[in-house]
């Protein structure tokens, strides 16, 4: 399984996804703050953790808060110098990032913008299977990367066909988000080879299609991780399955 290196555009994908960026000198707040799930994404956490600890030499603090609708794991940094040069360097630090955030102009180049993009996906996305007849196995794949912004929406949609990836979308009048997804085989090598994935929650997803031709809905990062690794059997897999 070989996972993309973390770097600094990816860092900005990261905020654009659950990050935020807090800028407040009358209340000497100055800080960064990611949000992700307890489960399995402690490895991606440690990895931001262990990037701003080699690139700014910066101590970050991750934790699992417990809310009234289950736990969420955190990532924070309290630093004024690193947050002034987040706003200043790279634009971040929406008023609304929701609905208003998007890639910096001056990164759109595809050598800055893919890694931007993979940071997104890894946070706002995700890769999934659909169920195919006449099998009923979860076979077909899609990459599907989620915002209520309407400009990081285009952007996206442009960056993408500019390097000739066929790129649908949908709005949810639930949740108001734009749904940017990639569909099938081809397009998932495709983005595999050209972007990428950072973190073992999604590259595992990936391994365990590529090992059995489909993907087993609802199984854990553990689960999977035993199973590549070999440590079960067929019964294990095909409870799954129904």
């Amino acid at each position: 399984m070989t996972l993309k290196k973390f770097n600094m555009f990816e860092f900005i994908g990261v905020y654009l996804g659950d990050g935020s960026v807090i800028f407040d000198p009358s209340k000497r707040i100055y800080k960064f703050e990611l949000n992700g799930n307890a489960e399995d994404e402690q490895d991606y956490f440690l990895k931001i953790a262990t990037f701003l600890k080699q690139r700014f030499n910066l101590n970050s603090k991750i934790y699992v808060k417990y809310e009234k609708f289950g736990k969420t794991l955190r990532l924070e940094l309290n630093n004024k110098k690193f947050v002034s040069f987040l706003i200043k360097n790279f634009k971040l630090g929406f008023k609304n990032k929701t609905f208003d955030g998007c890639i910096p102009s001056n990164f759109l180049e595809w050598n800055n913008s893919k890694h931007i993009i993979r940071g997104l996906f890894e946070t706002d996305g995700c890769l999934y299977f659909t169920r195919t007849k006449p099998t009923n196995l979860a076979n077909y794949p899609r990459i599907e990367i989620k915002t209520s912004s309407r400009k990081l929406a285009n952007q996206l949609i442009y960056l993408l066909r500019k390097k000739n990836f066929r790129v649908n979308q949908r709005t949810s009048k639930g949740d108001k988000t734009i749904g940017i997804y990639l569909s099938g085989n081809e397009m998932l090598k495709k983005w595999i080879n050209e972007i990428g994935f950072s973190k073992s929650k999604t590259a595992t997803k990936h391994q365990i299609y590529k090992r059995l031709g489909y993907y087993l809905p609802r199984s854990s990062l553990s689960e999977r991780l035993k199973i590549l690794r070999g440590g079960t059997n067929l019964a294990f897999v095909r409870r799954y399955l129904t």
